[in-house]
């Protein structure tokens, strides 16, 4: 989901989404990251964000009330974090964070978002603008996921929900990683 300037379009599915009204040269991108006893992987996770070779505009860290000093790695990192209650799942700590986001970066036209244990490459998040350039009608893009600490299977690339709800990766046992391989729709990673 993108926001930012351009025309607004509602949808029954998302509520509203604002399309850019031509594709800007430096894309304003707002990472969202949420963590829950995270404390484990967010030091690889935080290098991964600010190794990026495209800028961010801004970090949102959102912490649903974790055991850990995952809160503490986030704020010494990105400043302030917003700390919900343990019982906020991922769909209510990104919503706290798209809130956040509206109040603080309006004009970021796209929202990458992270979990605690999303390591991405340093030329993530410019392979995701590349392809989003390339893509205009995309509203969401998501990346491979691969395993950790290995690297090498493949975890997911892209989903589908059946009708019944089941999650669908599009994966076979034992699928390994390889270059050139292109996906779309990943959860963790959107952009």
């Amino acid at each position: 989901m993108h926001f930012g300037r351009g025309s607004v379009h509602f949808e029954a599915r998302l509520g509203w989404r604002i399309v850019p009204e031509a594709f800007p040269e430096s894309p304003c991108v707002a990472a969202l990251l949420v963590s829950h006893d995270g404390a484990r992987w967010l030091p690889a996770v935080i290098d991964g964000i600010q190794a990026q070779t495209a800028p961010l505009g801004r970090v949102v860290a959102v912490d649903t009330g974790s055991k850990d000093e995952s809160a503490e790695l986030m704020e010494q990192a990105f400043g302030a974090v917003h700390r919900a209650s343990g019982a906020t799942g991922y769909p209510g700590a990104v919503q706290i964070g798209l809130d956040r986001l509206r109040e603080s970066a309006p004009d970021c036209e796209w929202v990458w978002l992270l979990h605690d244990d999303a390591n991405p490459e340093p030329g993530a998040l410019a392979a995701l603008l590349e392809v989003a350039r390339a893509h205009p009608e995309a509203d969401i893009l998501g990346p491979k996921l691969r395993e950790w600490p290995s690297l090498r299977r493949l975890l997911e690339i892209g989903v589908t929900i059946s009708g019944t709800g089941r999650r669908e990766t599009g994966l076979e046992s034992g699928f390994e990683a390889r270059d050139g391989y292109v996906n779309i729709g990943a959860p963790s990673g959107r952009l």
